[in-house]
């Protein structure tokens, strides 16, 4: 009996024992690893819908309407005219319709088209706003480590960046703040969610053809 022969085919099938070993390790372990991020996405996705309140939903399509202008006088709390419709909308948002400031635009501003935001008003609309984006801001930081599933976050959040309907997050509050300075992640996180829109054009058009 060769012994050399022997010890050489008993030291090649060890080794190969090993190398599946670590391999099916390898895949418990990536198993496992994704499970995690499920489960963290999922807890995630929790947290950031319980810190919606109707008003804070209510301030951000609010302040999705304003101008440039608007938004950067409502981050330095400078009292501005907004429409009687939103107007409206905002005297609704913090249920003050029967307030003085309420009151007389109704009363004495009933024929103009535009009417003053008064300083309570301006102080609470700009605390929503930020509180919003400070969170969101936050959320998205496990996006960007990759500590989550990334797809599915930007599946699951890919309303916020919808150019026909001029979406993309506050983007005029946002640079009234300070732009990618003050918001990096979330700045980031819509350039991501304007290429898979890129992405997902140039396929129906190669479809198209």
């Amino acid at each position: 009996m060769d012994f050399n022969l022997l010890f050489s085919a008993i030291s090649a099938i060890a080794s190969a024992f090993i190398v599946v070993q670590l391999l099916l390790s390898f895949i418990q372990k990536k198993k496992e690893h994704e499970e995690q991020r499920r489960q963290k996405t999922v807890d995630m996705l929790l947290e950031w819908n319980r810190s919606l309140e109707r008003e804070t939903s209510s301030a951000v399509k609010i302040v999705g309407k304003f101008s440039e202008e608007q938004c950067r006088k409502l981050f330095r709390q400078e009292i501005f005219k907004v429409d009687k419709v939103i107007k409206k909308e905002i005297c609704q948002l913090f249920q003050d319709e029967s307030d003085l400031e309420c009151s007389n635009c109704n009363l004495y501003e009933s024929s103009k088209d535009e009417c003053h935001l008064s300083q309570r008003q301006l102080v609470e609309l700009r605390w929503y706003i930020i509180s919003y984006l400070n969170t969101l801001e936050t959320v998205l930081v496990a996006w960007q480590q990759g500590t989550v599933d990334k797809k599915m976050i930007e599946r699951e959040f890919s309303y916020m960046y919808n150019p026909e309907n001029g979406v993309d997050v506050l983007s005029k509050f946002r640079s009234a703040a300070g732009g990618s300075k003050v918001y990096p992640i979330i700045d980031y996180f819509i350039f991501t969610l304007k290429k898979n829109e890129e992405r997902k054009y140039k396929l129906r058009m190669k479809y198209d053809l």
